[in-house]
């Protein structure tokens, strides 16, 4: 793979972990704020970043398998979603479990980017 590459699918992959989480931010924000213009305001920002998401993971998908691009897309958003925007923007708690699946997604997406590369 070459740099120019590798390049484009950290970008890609940065851009879909960033869409993906600020979606379901803004899903939390239309339900923690009340009034109707707040709902369809964070309504609105949580589905197009969801469709920029998309629109990032299918050019990945032109880069890479898709069983590989899943991983990683997938594992990533979830693993920002639950450390950074779920414990540090939302001030979310979670306790010993939560903290196992975070490892467990990492070593997963780990064991399916190193079976890709053999």
């Amino acid at each position: 793979m070459n740099a120019k590459r590798t390049l484009l699918l950290v970008g890609l992959v940065l851009l879909y972990v960033f869409f993906f989480d600020l979606s379901h931010y803004a899903f939390k924000m239309s339900v923690s704020r009340a009034g109707v213009k707040n709902l369809l305001y964070y309504q609105f920002v949580g589905n197009f970043a969801g469709f920029l998401a998309v629109i990032c993971y299918t050019i990945m998908l032109k880069f890479l398998p898709l069983y590989l691009a899943f991983a990683i897309a997938t594992g990533l958003g979830q693993l920002f979603l639950y450390t950074l925007v779920s414990r540090v923007v939302l001030k979310e708690v979670f306790g010993i479990y939560q903290v196992i699946g975070i490892v467990l997604i990492l070593a997963g997406i780990l064991l399916v980017s190193r079976s890709s590369l053999r």
